[in-house]
């Protein structure tokens, strides 16, 4: 068993411009057909009620962000009524728009209300930022009100979403040189694996697979595939950076062909560590000279000194472990040196290291996940989701950068100082285009 074949948490992210199925059928969220712009809580009523005003609000935000609306958009719409008055929100209403190319209703959401009224972002978004220190639901409720489930369920909520298209606001600025790696976890005591692509030190993908396999990593990270090519249809990945498992490396040649990868030489270094951590006097000198092979500036000198580095080993080792461990890093040396073909590409695996030390210390803290299948999905994606607009402490963030969150970071701009807010305009239409 790889994946759970009625999970519908799995989305049919890409398809073909003649396709003709309904959003059940392509098994697409509900939230997809609702846009999710700025509003500012106090003026939501004025525009509500004068329709030359809320078109020429909507005219507005299209042109200075169309990614967050229908591609239909362009062909031009008209208002069609109003949604009905909500019971949640003292009848707050939303207006719709119907397109001329299509036809098709969407929905225009204010930022200020979490989607499907379960609240207002005013009132969840300091809740829902606690739980970046894993903060457990019952401690919102006593602090925050309503109950346990009411914040599980606003949480995972988020999962429902498109990690890639939420995170990434134009299509061509997704990255092309990857990182990927599996963090091991536990379903109802059962290992369960999450596939993770991170991409200038954003989360691009997460999946729950129950195997690892080359055929289960290939379809947990065919999942960023698809979202990939739902906001970008042309996009291929340059380099993918990997700690040399065969079942990954294989999982990631089967969905893209043409994809470099870079082999992880912190892992090769690691290994040597381990075995010559506790040889006084040998162990500096041994870890100086591998790293300054890392540090060589072009591809000419990296061979150099991988030729040096063997020639010294077996002029000072005859014979023994750390001997061993030292020239299988040579041997991979042509492996290693892909990275100089690609500026861009990251030589280690550094980058998803950080993000899993802080997935590792969130999945211990809530004990791993009990329960089905659906929900560790969703809460894997969702907190994926998360870590890229949860704000930066103040002192993390490099002097002179005025980021919030990593997300910005990646995008270069913002759609609310908010940080809750800039996610649900993020998520417009769930995070998918086409």
């Amino acid at each position: 068993m790889t994946r759970n074949p009625d999970i519908q948490v799995r989305r049919v992210a890409s398809l073909p411009a003649d396709t003709d199925l309904t959003d059940t059928e392509c098994n697409l969220p509900r939230g997809s057909k609702t846009v999710i712009i700025h509003f500012e809580q106090e003026t939501y009523s004025l525009l509500m009620e004068n329709a030359d005003m809320f078109r020429s609000y909507i005219d507005t935000c299209y042109k200075e962000h169309p990614e967050l609306f229908p591609d239909g958009m362009k062909n031009g719409y008209y208002l069609h009524g109003f949604t009905a008055p909500s019971v949640k929100q003292d009848g707050l209403r939303l207006r719709r728009i119907k397109l001329i190319d299509g036809g098709d209703v969407f929905n225009i959401c204010p930022s200020f209300v979490m989607p499907y009224m379960t609240g207002l972002t005013d009132e969840v978004e300091k809740a829902l930022f606690l739980r970046k220190f894993e903060v457990p639901y019952w401690a919102l409720t006593y602090v925050f009100g309503h109950d346990d489930m009411y914040w599980e369920r606003i949480e995972n909520s988020i999962g429902r979403n498109s990690i890639t298209g939420t995170t990434v606001g134009d299509g061509t600025n997704i990255p092309v040189n990857l990182v990927a790696d599996e963090k091991k976890s536990r379903l109802n005591g059962d290992e369960i694996n999450i596939a993770v692509t991170v991409g200038n030190e954003c989360i691009l993908g997460a999946a729950v697979c129950t195997e690892r396999t080359a055929d289960a990593l290939e379809e947990g990270y065919g999942v960023f595939k698809e979202e990939a090519g739902n906001i970008n249809p042309d996009y291929i990945p340059e380099t993918v950076t990997t700690d040399g498992s065969d079942a990954l490396r294989n999982a990631w040649k089967s969905l893209f062909s043409n994809i470099t990868l870079v082999l992880c030489f912190l892992h090769s270094v690691l290994n040597i560590k381990k075995h010559c951590r506790r040889m006084e006097g040998v162990f500096t000198t041994i870890m100086e000279k591998v790293w300054y092979v890392y540090h060589a500036d072009t591809k000419a000198s990296f061979s150099q000194r991988v030729r040096r580095l063997k020639e010294w080993a077996v002029k000072t080792f005859s014979s023994g472990t750390v001997l061993k461990k030292i020239l299988a890093l040579c041997e991979k040396a042509d492996e290693f040196k892909k990275a100089y073909d690609y500026p861009g590409a990251p030589r280690t695996t550094n980058m998803i290291d950080r993000v899993m030390n802080r997935q590792d210390r969130y999945l211990y803290n809530i004990q791993y996940y009990h329960g089905n299948f659906i929900s560790a999905e969703l809460n894997v994606r969702a907190w994926a989701i998360l870590y890229n607009f949860y704000p930066y402490s103040p002192r993390a963030c490099p002097i002179g950068k005025d980021w919030i969150c990593a997300a910005e970071r990646l995008n270069g701009f913002r759609y609310s100082d908010n940080w809750l807010e800039n996610l649900l305009i993020a998520s417009s239409m769930n995070g998918y285009r086409q």
